[in-house]
């Protein structure tokens, strides 16, 4: 008889964000969930995934830590060297595929960010946020611009 391992499925860090669709904003969702060191996801609503190994999971940290303090960009070299990587550039350490850049993007050359607000403009990112929470409103204020 085989031997069959089961893992708990881990709970998602879960971001929000929003997409321009047809003129209107559209809430966007997109989920990490990490299993231990060595393997993660990240996933969309519409179901695309990308894997992560270790380095690309410290990436993916980073970015995320930097949602959570509204900070709209990180500067590349610097975001890699605090991965913990040699390399200088973001693409070659996702060079095994082109869709890594549906949930990454480079809105400024050298600058990069998780793909939360797709085909949104300036003026849509500096808007302040309403959401609900606890079936109260809450005002989320624009994001900090943070330049290196």
């Amino acid at each position: 008889m085989p031997v069959v391992y089961r893992t708990k499925e881990p709970e998602p860090i879960i971001l929000e964000g929003y997409s321009r669709i047809d003129g209107k904003l559209k809430v966007v969702h997109m989920f990490f969930v990490k299993y231990d060191f060595n393997l993660g996801y990240l996933i969309k609503d519409s179901g695309e995934r990308l894997r992560l190994t270790p380095l690309r999971m410290k990436v993916v940290e980073l970015l995320i830590k930097a949602v959570r303090n509204d900070v709209p960009y990180m500067f590349g070299p610097h975001l890699m060297e605090s991965a913990g990587s040699k390399q200088r550039k973001l693409s070659r350490l996702f060079y095994d595929g082109p869709e890594w850049r549906q949930f990454i993007t480079m809105p400024i050359i050298g600058y990069y960010r998780l793909n939360l607000y797709e085909g949104t403009i300036y003026g849509d990112y500096l808007r302040p946020r309403v959401i609900k929470r606890n079936g109260l409103k809450v005002i989320i204020p624009p994001p900090k611009i943070f330049i290196k």
